[in-house]
């Protein structure tokens, strides 16, 4: 995005996206750390109690293991965060290739583009599952209402 002279008006909001991964990624480290902890404590509890030693110290560390669920909350919600903020960010382009001004540069104006064979089942399947999303495709795709209105009237070639 800084690249692509895009800094003034979405900074801020790659800023932010930035930090708010960064959480997550200590996040992440900090729940798969404690997880480890609660494994070997687990191991140990059993390994103790196979060979009739004494694990009550051990087990009243369990305790602290519903700080994992707690952390596991939060992560949750940054991570619903970094995906909000992700939607947020446009589809920049690159210079190079520069927004169609007629129906002639238009990237519809050469047709519809027919799925080859042997990738069919796949998207079949993802479709299936609910995988695609339609609405948030538009989005991205349509650049302004006319395209918009075009593609809607079925003027954009292809059959």
């Amino acid at each position: 995005m800084r690249r692509r002279g895009k800094l003034e008006t979405l900074g801020p909001l790659v800023d932010r996206l930035a930090a708010v991964d960064g959480e997550r990624r200590l996040m992440i480290q900090a729940v798969e750390e404690r997880k480890a902890t609660r494994n070997q404590t687990s191991h140990e509890v059993a390994r103790r109690k196979r060979v009739g030693e004494d694990a009550e110290e051990l087990i009243a560390r369990a305790a602290r293991w519903r700080e994992i669920s707690r952390l596991e909350q939060e992560l949750a919600t940054t991570e619903a965060e970094v995906r909000r903020l992700l939607l947020e960010l446009p589809n920049v382009t690159l210079p190079r290739y520069p927004k169609a001004t007629s129906r002639a540069t238009s990237s519809c104006a050469s047709g519809v583009r027919r799925v080859p064979a042997r990738y069919r089942a796949a998207l079949e399947v993802a479709a299936k599952l609910g995988l695609f999303d339609l609405e948030r495709g538009a989005k991205i795709a349509v650049r302004d209402s006319s395209s918009f209105a075009a593609a809607a009237r079925g003027s954009c070639g292809g059959s």
